[in-house]
C-alpha cells in the first residue's frame, strides 16, 4: 500500500441498514475505524478530509453535517486552532450504532475493503 492510501472497512450494515453511500459512507467508515470504542475522537480538518477522499470541502462539510443530523456521529463543540486550520473532533455515536456492532464479528467475512 502506498503512503497516500488508506484502508477502510465498509460493513454491509453501513449501507443496508444506515443507508449510507458516497461521501457520507466514506467519512462514516473513517470515523468508525478510529472511534469504534466509543471513547476516542477523530480530528481532521476539511482540507485533510478533502485531500484524503477526493471530494471538495463543501461536500465534506455537507456529509459531516448529514451524519451529525442523523445522530450517527457526535461533533465536539470545542474547536482548536492548530497550524492555522480549525479542527473539530468527531466520534461515532456508540448508542446509535452499538446494536449493529454486537454482531460486528459476523461481518468480518463480508466486509468491503476500500482503498483510497
Amino acid at each position: 500500500m502506498a503512503n497516500n492510501e488508506i484502508l477502510l472497512n465498509i460493513y454491509p450494515w453501513m449501507i443496508q441498514v444506515l443507508g449510507l453511500k458516497g461521501c457520507d459512507l466514506l467519512i462514516f467508515a473513517i470515523i468508525f475505524r478510529h472511534t469504534k470504542n466509543g471513547e476516542s475522537w477523530y480530528i481532521k480538518n476539511l482540507s485533510e478530509y478533502s485531500e484524503m477522499l477526493g471530494y471538495n470541502r463543501a461536500t465534506i462539510c455537507i456529509s459531516l453535517r448529514n451524519l451529525t443530523k442523523k445522530g450517527l456521529i457526535i461533533k465536539e463543540a470545542q474547536t482548536w486552532q492548530e497550524d492555522e486550520n480549525q479542527r473539530t473532533k468527531y466520534k461515532i455515536n456508540i448508542d446509535k450504532v452499538e446494536v449493529f456492532m454486537v454482531d460486528y464479528n459476523d461481518y468480518k467475512d463480508t466486509e468491503l475493503i476500500y482503498f483510497i
